[in-house]
């Protein structure tokens, strides 16, 4: 739960689908991949991943169960 009360994560069960996460928490799927995005690569949901729902705490919250994303930099920086 954040300040607020309201839940800062969702840990995925077997048969969930993003649609139906993002809808029981009253935000849009694109929220949900966005708020994710830092440790995951948009590859499915699986069960025990740990979605972090709450802008305030996408760095501390939230990780795949099923494996890290590799977020290498494969560019160079002017």
């Amino acid at each position: 739960m954040n300040a607020d009360g309201a839940p800062a994560t969702y840990t995925a069960a077997p048969g969930d689908v993003a649609s139906a996460v993002a809808a029981r928490f009253c935000i849009t799927e694109m929220e949900l991949d966005l708020l994710n995005a830092v440790r995951f690569c948009g590859i499915g949901i699986y069960p025990g991943d740990v979605y972090n729902l709450d802008p305030y705490t996408v760095a501390t919250a939230g990780g795949r169960a099923s494996g890290v994303c590799n977020n290498e930099i494969t560019f160079s920086l002017p």
